[in-house]
């Protein structure tokens, strides 16, 4: 595994439109015209980071690498080396390459091909990408992603005490927290720091924390007009966060690749009665959750049953979706997937087209579910709420509950 930067990626893109510039003010004559025309993109430029992609995109498949059809951030390439067939993947975040391959040989030719082309920094034992700390151990094919530099800087960037040596917060939000009795509304700076700090609490869920998925779609409700109470939890939240830090998301390899779902619902959880779904999507039974979503419903569902079937017919398009992925990505799936559900009048609408009484109304493409069942894509499987692991996606739990909820979901369970 290597990771690599290319330097100043978006002044390699040419431009296509005609764009003019005027010298900066006190720039000497001598090293700049009053008026230049652009050649290449700059930072800032609506179009530079689009541009940079199509480069990328042309330079990498000159190379001989596919893109996936799954993800377009996905390339690969199958190439011998010393009459060995071996296997590059890379996964590309703007100017930030991530390279695995079963040969460090194919690592270095990449390495070289692509110096050719752009001024590069290379590491080759990566030990944090994008922000993340990665902990591997081969032996025990275990790999650990957490956030602790990220989780500090928001601590200093949102001024919060962490010489206190009081307790924090075992959970990030209790079920008291989503009523607000007489709120008051935030003014214009205090509406700007929350929006701040739900920003960057979103991206610490989106990486290596999602325990934290619940609260942070909570707070996103109210991005334009949120409450003292709102931003109350907001600290609430990081206080979590760091006495949390410490935790990793663990991925554990040694059961390889049989990935399930868990997928759980509340039902007119919110103010204008929609439901809240949720789900998370696990590689093997020993690793945490590689896929975490927590919504709000965009619709009302009229029943429990009905807010729990579209909570599975929004999770069975992510499995397709990762069902594919990995088979580009070489493996095989030869067993449908494993939807773990705990509302048992759903599972039999599922099951045998129940269509009768408050279930009929619902829009035909909800059944997408009913027709990967019946071809064996998805195997829907009842399993008790208590050790259902997507609650703590749906709404607020009790410390306990919650923690037993949390090592599951970030694979700390033995």
């Amino acid at each position: 595994m290597a990771s690599i930067d290319v330097k100043t990626a978006f002044l390699y893109s040419p431009i296509k439109e005609t764009i003019y510039l005027k010298r900066p003010p006190g720039l000497s004559p001598h090293i700049m015209p009053p008026i230049v025309k652009l050649n290449k993109c700059l930072y800032g430029l609506r179009q530079a980071a689009h541009e940079w992609r199509n480069l990328l995109d042309k330079t990498l498949k000159t190379m001989g690498l596919s893109q996936f059809k799954t993800d377009a951030c996905i390339y690969k390439i199958n190439k011998s080396i010393n009459t060995l067939q071996k296997t590059l993947i890379l996964g590309v975040f703007v100017d930030d390459i991530l390279c695995l391959s079963n040969s460090q040989d194919l690592i270095t030719w990449f390495r070289s091909e692509l110096a050719n082309q752009f001024s590069i920094t290379i590491k080759l034992n990566v030990y944090s990408f994008l922000g993340m700390q990665i902990y591997r151990d081969r032996s025990a094919k275990l790999i650990s992603l957490s956030q602790p530099g990220y989780i500090s800087t928001l601590m200093e960037k949102f001024k919060i005490d962490i010489s206190s040596k009081s307790s924090y917060p075992t959970c990030p939000m209790s079920s008291s927290d989503l009523l607000d009795p007489s709120p008051i509304y935030l003014s214009p700076l205090e509406q700007s720091l929350y929006m701040k700090i739900v920003g960057s609490v979103l991206f610490l869920s989106t990486r290596s924390r999602p325990d934290i998925s619940y609260v942070v779609n909570f707070l996103s409700l109210f991005m334009q007009k949120a409450s003292q109470h709102h931003l109350m939890i907001c600290y609430k939240l990081l206080r979590y966060i760091w006495g949390t830090k410490s935790l990793t998301l663990n991925f554990n390899g040694t059961h390889g690749i049989n990935f399930y779902v868990m997928v759980d619902a509340s039902y007119a959880s919110h103010d204008d009665r929609k439901s809240h779904y949720g789900f998370s999507i696990h590689m093997n039974s020993s690793s945490g959750s590689c896929i975490t979503v927590s919504k709000k419903g965009k619709l009302i569902a009229l029943s429990s049953t009905e807010a729990e079937y579209i909570g599975m017919f929004e999770a069975s398009k992510v499995i397709l979706w990762l069902r594919q992925l990995l088979q580009e990505l070489g493996y095989s799936l030869p067993g449908p997937t494993i939807l773990y559900e705990d509302n048992k009048s759903a599972i039999h609408i599922v099951q045998n087209g129940n269509d009768k009484g408050r279930t009929k109304h619902m829009d035909v493409r909800y059944h997408l579910i009913r027709d990967l069942v019946q071809n064996k894509t998805i195997n829907v499987t009842y399993m008790p709420t208590e050790s259902m692991t997507a609650d703590i996606l749906t709404k607020p739990l009790d410390s306990k509950l919650f923690l037993t909820h949390q090592a599951s979901l970030l694979g700390h369970l033995v």
